[in-house]
């Protein structure tokens, strides 16, 4: 089983909750050493690395077109209006 983030995570002040389930994280935020992060900010969709993620595996993953960018190709066709649909 993968890691994964609780609800505490995603906020200012997890009070002494953990935020990931192997135990690993110790900021809320932040990035477990050798992983990384899909974000989105207006719009945009970048990966954040953690420290002593691979080199090799970051070249293999942008050269792939995996996972990972097959979700900015969907955000970015969920994020563009329909034609002739009033905004909102």
């Amino acid at each position: 089983m993968s890691n994964f983030v609780t609800p505490y995570y995603f906020t200012e002040d997890a009070l002494g909750h953990a935020l990931d389930h192997l135990g690993t994280l110790t900021q809320t935020f932040g990035i477990a050493k050798g992983g990384y992060q899909i974000r989105m900010k207006g719009g945009a969709v970048t990966n954040e690395y953690g420290d002593g993620f691979s080199p090799k595996l970051r070249a293999a993953k942008l050269a792939s077109h995996g996972r990972t960018f097959w979700r900015n190709v969907t955000m970015a066709i969920a994020l563009t209006p329909v034609i002739g649909e009033p905004p909102g």
